[in-house]
């Protein structure tokens, strides 16, 4: 983030808002941060839609103008809410590209303050063209012509030469205040002063809504109207009333505004604010990061939909640049190459299902957050990559296949590709095997690491892995919620509810009759625990696992008192002073019709999973 400087001050607000500073903003954007904010992605766009439906600002009517070459437009992201909405629909489209038609009163055409303030903004900013969703998506398209804006829309946002994002009030009826036109003026308090720290709008409902999300994410650069403001790019904050810039060369300016690059005026690697959910498409990866995956499945799973049916439309546009970051792309919201370590994700509190997504899958679950980057940490160490430390490429816990999965609708034998990782991560414990092209081997006193010459040597990988190309495209079918899983399958007994769990996760003991051999995080709320203790519980083991430091892998999301209560019944051996602890991964399911559910997820001790004899079987997993 912007780092402020002691001496830098703050104005109060007046009534309208500056225009002369998003100019400033923005012309200094342009000319000094480079291709991380001025790669505009247009050869992307033009790849997934030919055209592209705008507002002509200056006409007063729609445009549909192809997208090669390159268009120059501003994109509008905003809470629809409860106010009423003019949408274009295939009924009125003729009207609506006719000049003038959205300002002509005799058409009866009524926006919401926010769209009609946005329009007013770009003109006032010296812009043509305007994205905003109600008018330049026909709303009642095929769903042929919708999947495909749907899947177009990350880039549709990146390709904008920024983003006004309406942050302020609850719906689109609360407009842009303070622009002028025929915008309300604002009505700051007297005694407030712009912020230096909080120019993402992180409390405003804008930041809550699951539409937003990607149209954020994408965004590279964003022009906030929230109670102040203020500017978002791949370089800097700026806020108004704080940073006021005359001329682009100011960037540099110690004096006027907060700097950024170097001495030298070169600028770092990655963006300085990546906590904020903007400017995705220039972190896109050529070496497959689950880590990166977490991080939008996190933020998007705590977000609000009106409509529970619009999950994998508002979160398509991620899937559709993502999925070609993963070898074997992504199946309902999880990497195919990941698997196993995917489907460890963890609810946060509890959760409740969401219908037509598997259960399997944080597609499948609602009104709650998911767990994926601690949950998947112990499992795959280059998660978050922070330390600099060895915890940064090895793992706390070696996982192990034990079920084997397939789609139950295979279009080819491609379909059936899962799991793809352990393949590569076999290649750390052979120190003799020929390496994948371009990754080289480095030891290290608590493990090897490995780099790739296309990457920053100063990124350490725990095991190689596949090369891709993000910019390839694969053919998009809907797939089927069910899955063949092929599974050991056993039962045990449900225990106590552990109190200790510092998620604060419904956890509650596995039992063989006599010992405690296990724990299992229970997906909903609905389960009542005292009914449940004592009754039984299907599980089926996913995967194995084992580890050295179990009271880390606690840490990190998986409660594991049984190896701290009943540590002297385990098997182990002896790697220098640390036990060895094994542990099958387990989902408990239950039976809905001719398909079983994921109720839960927990680890149940080696020792006692393998004296139950388990049996194996396939089931329709959903």
């Amino acid at each position: 983030m912007a780092l402020p400087r002691a001496e830098r001050s703050s104005v109060p607000l007046t009534p309208t808002i500056n225009f002369q500073s998003i100019r400033g903003w923005r012309q200094a954007c342009r000319a000094t941060h480079g291709a991380c904010c001025n790669n505009d992605y247009s050869d992307a766009l033009a790849e997934s839609i030919d055209q592209l439906m705008l507002v002509d600002v200056i006409s007063g009517s729609l445009i549909i103008l192809p997208t090669s070459p390159p268009i120059k437009y501003v994109a509008l992201s905003y809470v629809w809410g409860n106010a009423p909405m003019f949408k274009t629909t295939t009924t009125n489209i003729e009207v609506l590209l006719q000049s003038g038609a959205l300002y002509e009163t005799c058409n009866n055409i009524v926006l919401p303050d926010t769209v009609r303030d946005a329009i007013h903004l770009v003109r006032a900013l010296g812009e043509r063209y305007l994205w905003v969703d109600c008018l330049c998506v026909v709303q009642d398209a095929s769903s042929e012509e919708m999947n495909a804006t749907l899947r177009a829309m990350a880039r549709i946002y990146t390709s904008a030469e920024f983003t006004v994002v309406a942050a302020d009030g609850k719906d689109a009826g609360h407009g842009l205040r303070g622009i002028g036109g025929p915008s309300t003026n604002r009505d700051p308090d007297p005694s407030s002063s712009p912020r230096l720290w909080d120019a993402y709008p992180g409390d405003s409902k804008w930041a809550t809504r699951g539409w937003t999300f990607q149209e954020s994410l994408f965004s590279r650069r964003l022009l906030i109207f929230g109670d102040t403001v203020s500017w978002i790019c791949g370089r800097c904050q700026w806020r108004e009333g704080v940073d006021e810039l005359a001329s682009a060369e100011d960037i540099h300016d110690p004096e006027t505004t907060t700097t950024l690059g170097t001495a030298n005026g070169t600028w770092p690697a990655e963006r300085p604010h990546l906590g904020i959910p903007m400017g995705m498409m220039s972190l896109i990866p050529t070496i497959p990061s689950l880590g990166r995956w977490g991080m939008l499945v996190e933020d998007f799973s705590s977000r609000d939909l009106t409509y529970e049916k619009d999950t994998q439309a508002a979160f398509a546009g991620a899937t559709e640049v993502m999925d070609a970051t993963f070898p074997d792309g992504l199946l309902h919201g999880m990497p195919r190459f990941f698997f196993d370590i995917a489907l460890l994700w963890l609810p946060t509190l509890h959760l409740r299902r969401r219908e037509g997504e598997p259960s399997w899958s944080w597609t499948g679950w609602k009104d709650g957050a998911v767990d994926c980057l601690s949950a998947w940490y112990p499992f795959y160490a280059a998660i978050f990559r922070d330390t600099e430390d060895a915890s940064d490429w090895v793992s706390i816990a070696t996982l192990a296949p034990v079920a084997k999965y397939r789609m139950e609708d295979p279009l080819d034998e491609a379909d059936q590709k899962f799991n793809g990782f352990y393949q590569y991560q076999a290649l750390l414990r052979e120190p003799d095997e020929k390496l994948p092209a371009g990754w080289n081997r480095h030891g290290a006193p608590d493990g090897d690491y490995f780099t790739h010459t296309d990457t920053s040597q100063s990124t350490k990988y725990p095991f190689p892995l596949p090369i891709v190309n993000p910019t390839q495209r694969r053919l998009h079918i809907p797939s089927s919620p069910i899955l063949r899983c092929l599974a050991q399958y056993a039962e045990l007994t449900f225990g106590y509810m552990i109190p200790c769990d510092e998620a604060h996760r419904k956890v509650m003991t596995l039992t063989d009759g006599r010992e405690t051999v296990g724990n299992i995080v229970l997906m909903c709320d609905i389960y009542n625990s005292e009914h449940l203790q004592g009754s039984v519980c299907e599980l089926i083991a996913i995967s194995k696992a084992k580890t050295s430091l179990p009271r880390m892998v606690a840490r990190r999301g998986w409660p594991v008192t049984a190896w701290e209560r009943y540590s002297k019944e385990l098997k182990s051996v002896t790697g220098g002073s640390y036990p060895m602890a094994y542990v099958y991964n387990v989902m408990w399911i239950e039976r809905v019709g001719d398909v079983v559910e994921r109720r839960g997820l927990g680890m149940v001790e080696k020792l006692y999973w393998d004296a139950l004899r388990p049996e194996t079987k396939e089931f329709r997993l959903g």
